[in-house]
């Protein structure tokens, strides 16, 4: 995968220099800043993408190619939030991405920038503006027609209801979320629906009952749709959901059932965590030389992949038993 990123930066680099030194097309220039800088940002040298999206920026500032400006400033905006962690700086660019979105009548720019808007807000704690965002997202998505991001728009706002703690209002968006991809039949939507409102009565509501149901739900899903991953979620979610009922035989039987699919896939850091749920269930069911074997086999993989986190918590387990 590095290799193919590493084989496209080459790429765009060379697309570059043809463009400015022979062409001095600015629009070929542009795009192929933009895409230098997507390539960089995806091989984490984030540090060289910002740079080159400023430079794509400037020339579409040039040019007064204000579309162009509008797609950079989110993109400029979404590697300061996911990659750079910096929520105030991206908030400044989604709101320049608003102001040109509206000047230019655009109303899907408009409502993504609201989602963006909303995410930012989320990232700085501020879940009431986050709901705001999010709500005025759902508005325009509604006025649209546009379904598959009115399910992302009523998570987002349940999202920050559930921060908020204002549960039955979480639960009645995600509902909603959950009623239109139904009727649109996108399963996918629908399966990561459920694992929310599994969570959600599981942890903030304490019904593990009730979240079992939507578990299965999940695990059916993910099933029929081939994803091993969320396969193996729907495994750890229910073994919670047992283990939270008391019920530690069928908790042991699922997160065993998690680590044997994160041993097939190679997914490290999950198989620490399986190993750790298998460990509290033999704990609790007295079998205290099993529940060391397992904290054991997490550290070995802890200690392999240089995880110091997970090591300093799975020492105090150990010395806890």
């Amino acid at each position: 995968m590095l290799g193919k990123q590493q084989e496209a930066i080459t790429y765009h680099k060379q697309a570059l220099r043809i463009y400015r030194i022979e062409l001095e097309r600015e629009t070929d220039i542009c795009v192929a800043y933009k895409s230098l800088a997507s390539s960089l940002a995806l091989s984490g040298q984030v540090s060289d993408a910002k740079s080159n999206y400023e430079s794509a920026l400037a020339v579409t500032m040039e040019t007064g190619n204000k579309t162009e400006q509008m797609d950079i400033y989110c993109k400029l905006g979404d590697l300061h939030r996911v990659q750079l962690h910096e929520p105030q700086e991206s908030h400044k660019y989604y709101t320049e991405m608003l102001a040109l979105a509206r000047d230019l009548g655009r109303k899907d720019r408009g409502g993504l920038a609201y989602n963006r808007l909303g995410h930012a807000h989320y990232d700085m704690g501020e879940h009431e503006e986050s709901l705001e965002w999010s709500k005025k997202t759902l508005k325009m998505r509604q006025e649209s027609g546009d379904k598959t991001q009115q399910i992302i728009a009523h998570q987002n706002i349940a999202v920050s209801y559930k921060a908020l703690g204002k549960l039955d209002l979480a639960r009645s968006h995600y509902q909603s979320a959950m009623t239109i991809a139904m009727e649109t039949g996108n399963k996918t939507p629908q399966m990561d629906i459920y694992c929310k409102l599994g969570d959600l009565h599981r942890e903030q509501l304490h019904e593990p009952q009730e979240s079992h149901k939507y578990y299965t739900e999940m695990l059916a899903l993910a099933r029929d749709l081939g994803r091993k991953d969320k396969e193996s979620q729907a495994y750890n979610r229910l073994g919670r959901a047992h283990y939270e009922m008391g019920e530690h035989e069928e908790s042991l039987e699922w997160d065993k059932k998690d680590l044997k699919m994160r041993q097939e896939s190679g997914d490290k850091t999950e198989q620490i965590t399986a190993d750790k749920n298998i460990a509290v269930n033999y704990k609790a069911l007295g079998k205290l030389d099993l529940a060391r074997s397992h904290y054991q086999s997490a550290m070995t993989i802890a200690m392999e992949t240089g995880n110091k986190q997970e090591q300093e918590d799975i020492a105090k387990k150990l010395a806890n038993l």
